[in-house]
């Protein structure tokens, strides 16, 4: 009787899935929002996400759940994929003893576990490769490298039910332009049909940076459908990564209604798939926080609802974090810019 109900369960897990439909995101039949926060450090030589030398991992999820943060975006590099039983190291941990003998592998199973029993899914990020945020495909590995190490990743986490996706490779940038670009799309779809894993999820796809429309790195979609195809798969989502004054200075405050929509919204006019903003943020103060302002109001008047904001961690350099510089105090604007784009997150009991 044991057994039969243990397979029971796992045939119901197996049956839950994350699905596009007319621009919505599903879980089964329940309409999906994402609330998102990116948490970045894995990527990092910590191999574990920054600022467990201050507060241990629960202290860090209670906050994002508290705050109804619903999903977190998990950057990762290209070592850590190959390599998962690299250890954490030890001068990250210092708050959190229990984890302190863990590997990579054996964390971000952890991080897992502590989304779920919080209601939360996880968007795994491949971030960088040596270090850095390559231009694409990437100038330091080769494709079937990059292809084999999302092998390895989603044969140890693709069978998880809050695994909500994966984002292929982070900011497309430097000389790729979307033939290029789509191709390895389409490659990377076909590898994963070829190579069954256990996941059977979405894909986060971003923009390239393209000088022709001034957009930032993994910002732009335009002419996508010259390349990706008429009907992309609704597994595919859209991810445009959209930064504003803190990263890209001052001229950034007069963007503007035409220029996202020449990025990335116009893609709701012609495409059922998902649009989602994998990173957007900014220190959010002076022409930054008029910046966000702008950006704010044309989220909401083109029903461009789900996200990923950039980030939880104070030490991102060009945008500051949802945490102050202590990792404790909260920047009441940041979450208050989230909440009023995104009031309704969908928390799930898996």
């Amino acid at each position: 009787m044991k057994i039969f109900f243990i397979l029971v369960v796992y045939v119901y897990c197996a049956m839950a899935t994350f699905s596009v439909t007319k621009n919505k995101l599903f879980y089964n039949e329940q309409e999906y929002r994402i609330k998102g926060i990116n948490w970045f450090g894995i990527e990092t030589i910590c191999n574990v996400p920054h600022g467990l030398w201050i507060h241990n991992t629960e202290f860090y999820m209670d906050t994002i759940r508290n705050l109804a943060f619903n999903s977190i975006r998990v950057p990762f590099s290209y070592e850590v994929a190959i390599n998962l039983d690299a250890p954490l190291l030890s001068l990250c941990t210092l708050s959190d003893f229990y984890i302190q003998d863990f590997t990579a592998r054996q964390y971000i199973h952890h991080l897992f576990y502590h989304a779920k029993i919080r209601g939360m899914t996880i968007l795994l990020d491949f971030h960088t490769d040596h270090g850095l945020i390559q231009p694409s495909p990437t100038s330091e590995i080769t494709k079937i490298q990059w292809f084999n190490a999302w092998k390895n990743m989603l044969l140890e986490y693709g069978r998880y039910e809050n695994l909500i996706g994966i984002d292929i490779k982070n900011e497309p940038h430097g000389d790729i332009r979307w033939p290029e670009w789509a191709k390895d799309v389409n490659d990377f779809l076909h590898f994963l049909e070829k190579n069954p894993s256990g996941f059977n999820g979405l894909i986060w796809v971003q923009g390239i940076e393209d000088p022709s429309d001034g957009s930032p790195w993994g910002g732009s979609f335009s002419n996508l459908n010259t390349y990706l195809g008429v009907n992309p798969s609704l597994k595919i989502v859209f991810s445009p990564h959209v930064y504003g004054v803190s990263v890209r200075g001052d001229f950034a405050v007069s963007d503007g209604f035409d220029q996202w929509n020449r990025w990335f919204g116009y893609l709701q006019k012609y495409y059922d798939n998902l649009i989602c903003i994998g990173e957007m943020g900014g220190w959010n103060a002076g022409n930054d926080n008029v910046w966000h302002q702008n950006l704010l109001q044309y989220l909401q008047a083109t029903n461009i609802t789900n996200f990923y904001y950039w980030a939880l961690n104070p030490d991102s350099k060009d945008t500051g974090g949802l945490l102050s510089q202590d990792w404790t105090t909260i920047d009441q604007s940041k979450v208050d810019f989230c909440y009023n784009l995104q009031k309704n997150p969908t928390f799930i009991q898996f």
